[in-house]
């Protein structure tokens, strides 16, 4: 039998500026009442296992979802400001439809926004640590949409089975390395919010 690591993506739960289609980027909103709630859904259905380490962006929005999973599960949460969402430059803070008029080309120099490339340079180096760190235990790592689907991206340049979604807000997406080739076990999943009045209506 091989090493074997079981990685746990958690995106945060819904922030006020999700509930507001604002872009957050590494701005700083808290969640929304919804997602305080879909962060304790979440932290119950990671309870129903055993897990080993905890770590979370540092940003309000991954942090509070963070929190909610430590305390069920007993875990101190261990901050990486690597898993932070990509930096979104002018773009920050501005509603999604005020941003496509202001800036047609989210990608244009002036924007200042952190290039794809890098964004998935850092998620591999944020969550490569956290393997690094945590090889042969069960981790869970919550952080931003974004940040996850580089993640998967950049898996999948690599050769891994993976289809890169956009997370839902504290969907679950299961990684396990078996002396280090990945397979997705779930990708994200959102079944402890489903029949609770847990997701808002797109």
């Amino acid at each position: 039998m091989g090493m074997s690591t079981l990685l746990c993506l958690v995106r945060h739960g819904e922030s006020e500026w999700n509930r507001e289609s604002r872009i957050q980027g590494q701005s700083d909103p808290a969640l929304s009442e919804l997602g305080l709630k879909q962060a304790e859904a979440v932290a119950e259905r990671l309870a129903a296992s055993e897990w080993d380490l905890l770590y979370s962006s540092d940003l309000a929005r991954a942090y509070q979802t963070a929190r909610a999973v430590s305390a069920r599960l007993g875990l101190e949460i261990r901050l990486r400001s690597a898993l932070r969402e990509r930096f979104q430059g002018r773009l920050e803070g501005l509603l999604s439809e005020e941003a496509r008029r202001l800036y047609p080309d989210f990608d244009a120099p002036e924007v200042g926004r952190e290039s794809l490339a890098a964004l998935k340079a850092r998620a591999a180096r944020g969550i490569g640590e956290v393997l690094a760190e945590g090889r042969g235990k069960r981790l869970i790592v919550v952080s931003h949409g974004g940040l996850i689907r580089a993640y998967l991206e950049h898996l999948m340049e690599n050769g891994a089975p993976v289809t890169p979604v956009n997370p839902a807000n504290t969907s679950v997406t299961l990684i396990q390395w078996r002396d280090g080739i990945p397979e997705v076990i779930a990708l994200n999943d959102v079944r402890h919010l489903e029949g609770k009045e847990l997701v808002r209506p797109g």
